[in-house]
């Protein structure tokens, strides 16, 4: 009786699918990963990856996690991978879809890299011209240049960052002459991250002119005694220009000789030391033998000015006091 129930099934379904093409009952097919992986994370930044499957059956899918690193967790319901990487590394996954009766798994390797770099410090800030106040650190962003007074070379900035990965915006350079608005060079560091970044600025300016200076040097001068002035000039910021002299002498009764000029100076004359082509400026000394014939005070005018455009340069007023023999002091 049972072997006629079972044969007779038997036929049923043979006859169903012979004239159905198909079983009666239905089959149940394997559910299928849609989702690309995501195979690249970063230290300490949270990874996620949300992975899409589908069933051909609409059964209700199920998420786990066979191969994984440690930490990693996967929702069993909806497939979303969560996970922050503490390591650099190459980490192998294996994600598995199930409907109970079929799975489909997803092999993967997610490579953990270093987080970019936020160091935007500069190793190096260097100048052609002048001297970096304060001296270079790292973490100070401001400095102060001062160039030396004539300078015609314009300064040039240059810098190297202490991370290799870090770049710097072209620097926009200052000119000679400096004028008020363009005297600060900016170096614009911009860290690997692509947001962290430090400005350091180089403010320049030009120091004052340090003037002629002229020394005068003599003793106790007497009367009818000869004596030596000794008259020293010091160029600073004018050596190398072209240059005359000239000496205001009052009228009296004395005489003057200079050596290194070879020329006697007569009282109430101005007398000119020079050529139309002039003297390159420089240190130098003058000594002066004197004799004064009469008790008296002479104010004499020493002034340096130059070739091109007869501008004063310096001057000094020299005054010589005479005392009579008597009035010079016992050495």
């Amino acid at each position: 009786m049972i072997n006629k129930k079972i044969l007779t099934l038997v036929s049923l379904l043979l006859v169903s699918f012979l004239l159905a093409g198909c079983w009666i009952f239905p089959i149940n097919k394997a559910p299928e990963i849609t989702s690309e992986p995501i195979t690249t994370a970063t230290v300490g930044v949270e990874y996620t990856y949300d992975v899409e499957a589908i069933d051909p059956d609409g059964d209700t899918l199920t998420y786990t996690l066979t191969t994984s690193p440690r930490d990693m967790e996967i929702d069993e319901y909806t497939g979303l991978i969560t996970w922050t990487p503490k390591l650099l590394g190459n980490y192998a996954v294996t994600v598995v879809v199930s409907d109970e009766e079929f799975s489909v798994t997803q092999d993967f390797t997610i490579v953990v890299s270093a987080a970019p770099s936020d160091d935007a410090t500069l190793k190096s800030l260097t100048v052609s011209v002048g001297t970096l106040v304060p001296g270079f650190a790292s973490d100070t962003y401001l400095y102060d240049v001062e160039l030396p007074y004539g300078t015609t070379e314009a300064p040039v900035v240059a810098a190297i960052t202490t991370d290799f990965n870090a770049t710097i915006a072209p620097i926009i350079q200052v000119s000679i002459p400096i004028y008020p608005g363009t005297e600060i060079a900016e170096v614009v560091v911009t860290a690997e991250d692509g947001v962290t970044e430090l400005i350091y600025k180089v403010i320049f300016s030009v120091a004052a002119k340090v003037p002629i200076l002229i020394i005068v040097r003599m003793h106790t001068i007497t009367v009818d005694e000869p004596t030596d002035i000794e008259i020293e000039i010091v160029a600073n910021d004018d050596v190398g220009t072209k240059v005359n002299g000239y000496f205001t002498l009052p009228m009296g009764n004395y005489e003057i000789y200079c050596e290194k000029w070879e020329v006697t100076l007569e009282p109430g004359t101005r007398y000119k030391v020079g050529t139309d082509e002039g003297y390159k400026l420089e240190n130098t000394t003058l000594i002066f033998d004197a004799t004064f014939y009469s008790v008296e005070t002479y104010l004499m005018t020493l002034e340096v000015r130059t070739v091109v455009g007869d501008k004063e340069l310096c001057s000094k007023d020299i005054e010589v006091v005479v005392k009579a023999a008597s009035d010079a002091p016992i050495l």
